[in-house]
């Protein structure tokens, strides 16, 4: 709550952008930025954010896709 400025970015481990956006209801779909199907395995997000009182913080970490 309080978030006013938020935003995201996906890599693989090479560091290619998959996905970008702005705003806390944006999300990643699983594809390229070219519209392919991005294969299992550890990506890494990069969120910066700034709240209402003028704090933010900017959190990196893994994150897994899986796919059946």
């Amino acid at each position: 709550t309080g978030i006013i400025d938020f935003h995201c970015v996906i890599f693989d481990r090479w560091g290619l952008r998959m996905s970008e956006w702005d705003g806390i209801g944006g999300s990643w779909d699983g594809f390229t930025k070219d519209g392919a199907r991005a294969p299992s395995g550890t990506y890494f997000y990069i969120i910066s954010y700034r709240t209402t009182d003028g704090t933010g913080e900017v959190v990196k970490g893994p994150v897994s896709l899986f796919k059946d």
